[in-house]
């Protein structure tokens, strides 16, 4: 599409200024609305803006309003997708280490304590943010979002280092120790 001379911009890049000034208030509304807090609302339609940016330069828009929430809609699926397929990935680890029996024999606390210490051990062996990601959201509880504030990264990059760990204990954890059968 052409530069429009008198703002040197291309006529794509002018409606979505537009649509920014425009429709910015509406389209948060609505997705403060349908996500239930602002801050995640802020997130998606900054990310829809920018999908809109990246139209082809010879596209027009006649309701950018309607086309911001379609996107809005397509990123929110698209997260949620992301997020089962995580959930999915790190089931294995979410088990209890030790089932709970009514009555377990010497032998089977004895294997557990050293699961517990296979476990501590590895956990210990992530790198240090790593380990300090998964520590703050495994074991003190807290969501992804308040340890990226408090680490002062991403909440993409949180998702990230949590994964990096389940993979890394899992590795550990489903390999059997040398001089132990299984039975």
């Amino acid at each position: 599409m052409p530069r429009d001379p008198a703002t040197g911009g291309t006529a794509l890049t002018e409606q979505v200024n537009g649509a920014y000034l425009t429709h910015k208030s509406s389209l948060l509304r609505f997705l403060t609305r349908t996500l239930g807090n602002s801050r995640d609302a802020e997130d998606v339609a900054h990310e829809a803006f920018a999908r809109m940016l990246s139209l082809p330069e010879q596209a027009t828009v006649d309701h950018p309003l309607a086309l911001l929430k379609c996107i809005a809609l397509n990123i929110i699926r698209d997260t949620f997708r992301r997020e089962r397929y995580r959930r999915q990935q790190v089931i294995g680890l979410e088990d209890p280490l030790v089932s709970a029996q009514p009555e377990p024999d010497p032998e089977q606390v004895a294997a557990a304590r050293q699961r517990l210490v296979r476990l501590r051990d590895a956990i210990d062996d992530l790198p240090p943010r790593c380990r300090e990601v998964f520590v703050l959201h495994k074991v003190h509880g807290l969501p992804h979002t308040e340890v990226a504030r408090r680490l002062g990264i991403s909440r993409n990059m949180v998702e990230r280092h949590v994964i990096r760990a389940y993979a890394q204990l899992r590795e550990v954890m489903d390999d059997t120790p040398s001089g132990v059968d299984k039975d």
